[in-house]
């Protein structure tokens, strides 16, 4: 396994007037809103936009989304499937330049699907709201350069839901 080409996107969030858009905590549980479901539908088909990315792990949560994507250097390291994602097949999808998309080219896209997509549900089946962004303007990424550090981060995503119940931003 090819590791070193794993990016970890730990935080992206939405403004906090979106605070429960995505998903609701209930039974020590999370339950995806119809929004949350759209936005894991939106992460699942970012492979499709590039030959080069794969999906690993990841977690919708209330206001914020966890994931790892796997961006590999060349073709020859693409897996069979990523784990956890539904594949179609790829249109090789480029910049004008001819240059491969980038981790900001993906995120630029996922934040405009899932803006697009959530500004129809808002006037189609009455979602909350947004004032101006859905998405916050920045994220946090961190290239995961070890199998160990690939194991935390993979926890850390797994375990995020328990701690719901008890994180800052869950007013």
């Amino acid at each position: 396994m090819i590791i070193h080409n794993r990016v970890g996107i730990l935080s992206h969030f939405l403004p906090e007037i979106c605070l429960a858009c995505l998903a609701t905590y209930a039974m020590e549980s999370l339950i995806l809103t119809d929004a949350g479901r759209m936005v894991e539908h939106v992460w699942q088909e970012l492979p499709s936009y590039s030959p080069r990315v794969g999906l690993d792990i990841f977690q919708v949560m209330p206001n914020h989304f966890h994931g790892i994507l796997i961006i590999k250097a060349d073709l020859e390291q693409v897996p069979i499937a990523s784990v956890g994602a539904e594949h179609k097949d790829p249109p090789q999808q480029q910049h004008a330049t001819g240059s491969p998309l980038s981790l900001l080219d993906l995120i630029a896209r996922l934040k405009s699907l899932t803006t697009t997509q959530y500004i129809r549900g808002v006037k189609e089946n009455n979602w909350k709201r947004f004032d101006k962004k859905l998405w916050g303007t920045r994220f946090h990424d961190h290239v995961i350069r070890t199998e160990s550090a690939l194991q935390s981060i993979r926890t850390y995503i797994q375990n995020n839901p328990q701690k719901w119940e008890f994180d800052r931003l869950n007013r």
